[in-house]
């Protein structure tokens, strides 16, 4: 699942789950266009559209036993 917050800490939207097929998933080279596993189109779990800047993604990997925790800061630009 992925998390998106604000620079504040609050929890601005939770994206639903998404199974994806087994396999190697990797960075790819700056300007390659990949289909992402995950879209966030700018808008508060209640609909609101977020207003321009920086946001913090909390992306969590359900593996057992234990899960894989990642985060990382994206952009929202209008």
């Amino acid at each position: 699942r992925v998390e998106i917050y604000d620079l504040k800490g609050n929890m601005i939207r939770a994206l639903s789950e998404r199974r994806l097929d087994a396999g190697f998933y990797a960075p790819v080279a700056p300007g390659a266009r990949v289909e992402a596993a995950f879209f966030w189109d700018g808008l508060a779990q209640g609909g609101d559209l977020q207003p321009p800047g920086l946001y913090l993604y909390r992306l969590i990997i359900d593996i057992e036993p234990d899960a894989v925790v990642t985060t990382g800061v994206v952009g929202i630009a209008y």
